[in-house]
């Protein structure tokens, strides 16, 4: 997953928003769905994290 683009995360998040919501889903498959989504949600905000680490380093760099 640490090759998965933030935007390729949230469209699998999305996709599995959506066959939850028109109920496409066995309980066996929502609770690997529920799983899938926590490790995506976590990878997003991981790169969230970063993106944000990464612009407060140049704003410092630049305001030097």
């Amino acid at each position: 997953m640490e090759n998965m683009t933030y935007s390729d995360a949230m469209a699998e998040i999305e996709q599995i928003l959506d066959r939850f919501r028109r109920d496409r889903m066995s309980v066996d498959e929502l609770t690997a769905q529920v799983q899938r989504a926590t490790e995506l949600i976590t990878h997003c905000r991981t790169r969230l994290m970063k993106t944000e680490e990464e612009l407060q380093r140049i704003d410092t760099e630049t305001s030097e």
